[in-house]
């Protein structure tokens, strides 16, 4: 999962907690910024943050009632900044095609 491409949902994840927020956060965050086109289901989301955590890319920052809030790492912001490069890539290339 930690190669570029990541899926938009994988992406989104880590866009988001660039402000540390918990599951729900997180999930209704992508939905409000990206004007209900994503949205992301809790098996999807806990099962990244699952694999963020265990792989160095967030760290669990607090826990109240239930709540779990995670903040990116320093790794996790060089994977969040390389999936940037590439879509800022992407964009270039086609809006060159475009003119």
């Amino acid at each position: 999962m930690d190669t570029i491409p990541l899926s938009y949902a994988n992406f989104l994840i880590l866009w988001v907690l660039q402000t540390p927020s918990h599951g729900y956060e997180i999930m209704k965050n992508i939905t409000e910024k990206t004007k209900k086109n994503v949205t992301i289901g809790p098996a999807t989301i806990y099962r990244s943050l699952s694999y963020y955590q265990e792989n160095g890319y967030i760290d669990l920052i607090s826990e109240m009632d239930n709540k779990k809030k995670y903040k990116l790492t320093a790794s996790g912001k060089e994977l969040l900044n390389k999936q940037i490069e590439f879509l800022t890539l992407l964009y270039d290339m086609t809006e060159q095609e475009r003119k």
